[in-house]
């Protein structure tokens, strides 16, 4: 495998690819391969591939934000006051959500 070496690259460049290599879970070499790959993506050759991502349990979060709403009900309740309800979104597409996620 060939090494490439780069001078001059600004600081500011790579303070970002190191935050894109941390995100993504992989080396500084890694994420600047990946970020060249995705430039000619035919001509690259075989991508480094991305972990998996951690699964993510969203349970305890959730429980957190009925147990806050209920008491901010309660609350307003309490002191007279209204709460409006907001009405609720449609359902996304999986598109929507992966391009609402990589925004």
């Amino acid at each position: 495998m060939a090494t490439l070496t780069l001078h001059d690259v600004p600081e500011d460049l790579v303070a970002r690819l190191e935050e894109r290599a941390h995100a993504h879970g992989r080396s500084l070499t890694s994420e600047v391969l990946a970020a060249l790959e995705s430039l000619e993506p035919a001509a690259a050759g075989p991508a480094v591939a991305q972990p998996a991502p951690e699964p993510v349990n969203i349970e305890p979060t959730l429980r957190r934000i009925q147990e806050i709403s209920a008491g901010l009900r309660a609350q307003a309740a309490a002191e007279g006051r209204e709460i409006r309800q907001v009405p609720p979104l449609p359902p996304m597409t999986e598109e929507e959500v992966q391009s609402q996620l990589h925004r």
